[in-house]
């Protein structure tokens, strides 16, 4: 079996290339994420972006245990102190390149364009980091849930801008924050839905109008507030 790696370029993800940003909050014991492997080997036309959380950060091991060493090869990969946040970006640095951590997730973003500065030190770093030891891409991606100032978009190569539950989306205010959005930075936006009706006609119409809009990624759920396993629209795809 082969991959291919689609690079996404510093100013957005590359245009009509469909993404599926996966918030694989899963403990990978014995089949758990073979679902996701299964999808994304049938959808050779589309990129999935895995997000992995092991212990709320990469943990105080040198590297992850055996059963996030296993899979992690298959997968193509405010307020807290800077010096801190730059001692995880080393551990999964450092975690061995065959498990192929080709990013990092930064959850939880402030929206404050005050710490913009702050947000840009991290994504500077991180870009800093993995250029020194490889020349393979890396992935940084922002995660404020809402929409932020335009000069949010300039260090990451996406940003979560929605990240609520299908009801919510429709609400006219959402749709008003939305459209605020300059058009040549959705194709850095991405939308994470969660809560939706398990029907696939549902969930089709949803991912036209998010691509319509031109986001460049988007992830979507039956499961309420998100859950802990393969969404089942994934899957039924």
């Amino acid at each position: 079996m082969t991959t291919t790696k689609i690079t996404i370029p510093r100013y957005g993800h590359v245009p009509g290339q469909p993404l599926v940003l996966v918030p694989l909050y899963i403990y990978p014991l014995g089949n758990a994420w073979q679902p996701l492997f299964d999808i994304a080997c049938s959808m050779p036309h589309v990129e999935f972006v895995a997000i992995i959380n092991p212990c709320n950060g990469p943990g105080t091991d040198a590297i992850p245990d055996a059963n996030y060493a296993a899979v992690l090869q298959r997968l193509s990969y405010g307020h807290r102190s800077l010096d801190a946040i730059f001692r995880d970006i080393d551990v999964y640095h450092d975690w061995n390149h065959d498990l192929r951590l080709e990013g990092i997730f930064v959850d939880e973003t402030p929206s404050d364009p005050k710490l913009l500065p702050y947000m840009s030190a991290i994504a500077r770093y991180t870009r800093k980091k993995w250029h020194q030891t490889s020349d393979r891409f890396n992935l940084i991606v922002y995660n404020p849930g809402v929409v932020v100032n335009p000069a949010y978009f300039e260090d990451p190569n996406l940003v979560v801008i929605f990240e609520q539950s299908e009801s919510h989306w429709r609400s006219p205010e959402i749709q008003k924050s939305i459209a605020q959005v300059p058009p040549e930075l959705r194709s850095k936006a991405v939308a994470i839905v969660h809560s939706l009706t398990e029907s696939l006609g549902d969930a089709a119409q949803l991912t036209n109008e998010i691509r319509l809009l031109g986001f460049g990624g988007l992830y979507l759920t039956e499961q309420v507030g998100g859950g802990f396993t393969v969404a089942n629209i994934l899957v039924r795809l």
